[in-house]
């Protein structure tokens, strides 16, 4: 019995053990009960992708996928002849709160060479006259 009631659940929980990035894990005891958790390298929470040496490389990478498709949708539907005003709508409803949300907590973890990647999303637009 716990002195608080609560307890782990090993079946539902995961480890990521942040390291520096020029050490590797080293192994670490868990209590007996929780000998199978399974060790992570990175972990996707409330869709922000944290790895284990706490960059934001494979975040931005899976923006600026999701951002590209995003932005074969809009071409799209500007060839079914949507209007520039519901294509920029949709625009901010999609590709800007996808490049938004939780900003403030990866984008301090972008090297110069990454969040100008995302910066990218927005070039097919500008040549394309969507923004």
């Amino acid at each position: 019995m716990f002195l608080n009631n609560l307890e782990l659940n090993c079946v539902k929980s995961k480890e990521l053990i942040f390291t520096a990035s020029s050490t590797r894990a080293t192994s670490v005891q868990l209590p007996s009960q929780c000998r199978n958790i399974e060790r992570l390298t990175s972990l996707r929470i409330l869709g922000i992708v944290v790895s284990d040496r706490l960059t934001a490389t494979e975040h931005v990478n899976n923006l600026v996928s999701s951002c590209s498709s995003l932005l074969y949708v809009l071409r799209v539907l500007r060839s079914h002849g949507i209007s520039v005003t519901a294509l920029h709508a949709v625009f901010r409803a999609t590709v800007v709160a996808k490049l938004t949300y939780g900003a403030p907590a990866w984008s301090g973890h972008v090297h110069c060479g990454r969040s100008c990647q995302a910066e990218y999303v927005h070039q097919p637009m500008l040549a394309n006259r969507l923004l």
